[in-house]
């Protein structure tokens, strides 16, 4: 649905107006700029192609499906859309890409990737999977890996190319990003920290036009730079160990077969496509509610593991097993008490803060800002 409604706003045909809570007239629809939009596009996509090779043939589900994908793929946000108006410029290698245009060479990339899979899992012999897959996987990973190492080497050819496309101001801020890490490197400067860590190796070349002029960032716009700045060594280690569990969780359904290959496959493409995109960008709302998907189907496959490798156990090994799975309950539970209780402070009081200020900011007169106030 948001990819239809993408063609109707500033990116597509440029309707204007309002339907209910979407404004078409705002660049990203309701998700308030078509990078944040882009992203959480690109998750979407991955998961509606997930459920579409999972689908039955012939169904009317897949046929939806089927058209939700070329519907997310065309979006003007991966496609730009002077394609169909025959305007397009093809002056700059990007000018295929549409508005959110790191989200839509993740999504070329996931497509080509999964072209070549499916062709190896055709045309290659039996005796070899194993081995192509593998070595196809380690080609990509190796590839993506080299293109964000050089985003970071000054005088890059990858470099050069995002600074053309873009400007020098993001790697301004990435380069006092990583200033601040190197000053508090083992914990960080702590979540939501960013503007104080980047005020204190402030770089006055912002200041210059060819920069923009802009000055202020909450982000780094780097999910690298932003993870270091923010947890430090440990706290992006966490992280990777999250994203590392829930990959080994996929391998290991996948090996006893509670999900085919190609679904598996795809799992693993969602970790890279999104950590691809994130090297100009950053989660938002949208895009946490994604993820908080593919994180508890994961926990769901890790949940039927569990009981699958009990079923040909001893009586004593059950027990044990299930004295484990009761114990992780119960921590789980005090975790989920404690994020709870977290979450008051950070998201139930922080919402009535933002909501004060958005009032402020709508008010029509001074005694009803002083009111929000």
């Amino acid at each position: 649905l948001f990819a239809f409604l993408s063609f109707f706003g500033p990116e597509g045909i440029g309707a204007g107006g309002s339907f209910l809570s979407v404004d078409f007239g705002v660049s990203g629809l309701t998700l308030g700029n078509p990078t944040f939009a882009g992203a959480y596009l690109l998750l979407g996509f991955i998961l509606t192609l997930v459920e579409w090779f999972r689908s039955e043939p012939g169904t009317k589900a897949k046929k939806i499906l089927g058209v939700a994908l070329v519907l997310q793929f065309l979006s003007p946000l991966f496609v730009n859309f002077d394609l169909w108006l025959g305007q397009l410029s093809w002056a700059s290698p990007f000018g295929l890409a549409g508005s959110a245009r790191a989200s839509a060479a993740a999504a070329g990339l996931v497509v080509l990737y999964l072209v070549g899979f499916l062709l190896l899992r055709h045309f290659v012999p039996a005796n070899w999977q194993r081995q192509s897959r593998w070595t196809w996987r380690a080609g990509w990973a190796l590839s993506l890996l080299t293109l964000i190492i050089l985003l970071f080497v000054p005088g890059s050819l990858v470099r050069e190319k995002y600074i053309a496309e873009s400007s020098a101001a993001r790697l301004l801020v990435w380069d006092s990003g990583l200033a601040a890490f190197y000053e508090r490197p083992t914990l960080g400067w702590g979540l939501e920290n960013f503007r104080f860590a980047f005020e204190s190796h402030f770089d006055n070349r912002l200041y210059l036009d060819e920069n923009i002029g802009e000055v202020w960032f909450d982000r780094a716009h780097n999910v690298i730079v932003d993870s270091l700045v923010s947890g430090g060594i440990v706290g992006t280690s966490l992280s990777f160990l999250v994203w590392l569990s829930f990959l080994l969780v996929i391998y290991r359904a996948r090996r006893q077969g509670n999900i085919s290959d190609l679904e598996a496959e795809l799992w693993y493409v969602l970790p890279a496509a999104h950590f691809l995109q994130l090297q100009t960008s950053f989660d938002t709302v949208s895009t946490y509610a994604l993820l908080g998907l593919a994180a508890a189907y994961g926990l769901f496959l890790e949940r039927s593991l569990f009981f699958s490798a009990a079923v040909g156990e001893s009586r004593e090994s059950r027990t044990a097993s299930l004295t484990t799975y009761r114990l992780n309950r119960a921590i789980g539970s005090i975790l989920l008490v404690l994020a709870l209780l977290t979450g008051w402070f950070l998201l139930i009081r922080e919402y009535g803060r933002q909501r004060a200020l958005h009032n402020i900011f709508l008010a029509q007169s001074y005694d009803e800002q002083l009111q929000s106030i």
